[in-house]
This record gives structure tokens, C-alpha cells and sequence, in this order.
């Protein structure tokens, strides 16, 4: 589990640079060696948002709810990702979601 853990933070890294195929490619790997790791899914997800892929975006960040029914964060950018692609019928559900559980989400800071 550390070696996923380990591909884990150096994907985060890649993404902070915002290299997201290098930061995919590591997240691969930690789910690879991790599959219920939800934080795994979750940033992949968010890389492949960042990178304008929508739906594998939608993908990990659904199978993040599977494996984290109450992570926030992740009804919220799933919610972001069916708005960016015009579905609000699925956008919608997901941010009131996010906004149950935490009421801060979205939020300017």
C-alpha cells in the first residue's frame, strides 16, 4: 500500500504542475497497485477533468462515490464535469449532493 501511497503524491506533484498525462500515468499505477483506493480515483478524475476528458472525469469520480458515498468533493466535481458537458438533468442532483454534505463547497474563499 506505501508504494501506492507513494505514486499517489508524485501523481499530486505532476498535477501541481499541471502535467496531468504524467500525473494520470501515476495515478494508474496507484490504483493499479491500490483498486479501493477512492483519493486515487478521485485525483485521476480530477486530472482527466483538468485535461477536458469529461467522461472518464465522470467515471472515477462516480467510482470514487462508491468506494467514499460521503465524499464531498466528489459529488461536486462529478456535478462540475456533467454541467461543463451541458447535462444539467445529472449536474444538478450531484451539487445539491455536495452542498448536503458539506455546505461550504463552492464557496468563493
Amino acid at each position: 500500500m506505501r508504494e501506492a501511497v507513494d505514486y499517489l503524491n508524485k501523481g499530486m506533484a505532476f498535477g501541481e504542475k499541471d502535467d496531468y498525462d504524467k500525473a494520470i500515468a501515476c495515478f494508474d499505477e496507484a490504483i493499479r497497485l491500490d483498486p479501493d483506493n477512492a483519493d486515487a480515483y478521485f485525483c485521476r478524475g480530477y486530472a482527466y477533468y483538468r485535461n477536458g476528458d469529461f467522461d472518464k472525469a465522470i467515471a472515477d469520480f462516480s467510482q470514487t462515490i462508491r468506494l467514499k458515498p460521503d465524499f464531498a468533493d466528489a459529488y461536486h466535481s462529478r456535478g462540475k464535469a456533467h454541467r461543463d458537458k451541458a447535462d444539467l438533468a445529472k449536474a444538478i442532483p450531484d451539487l445539491k449532493r455536495a452542498k448536503e454534505l458539506d455546505p461550504t463547497i463552492g464557496n468563493p474563499k
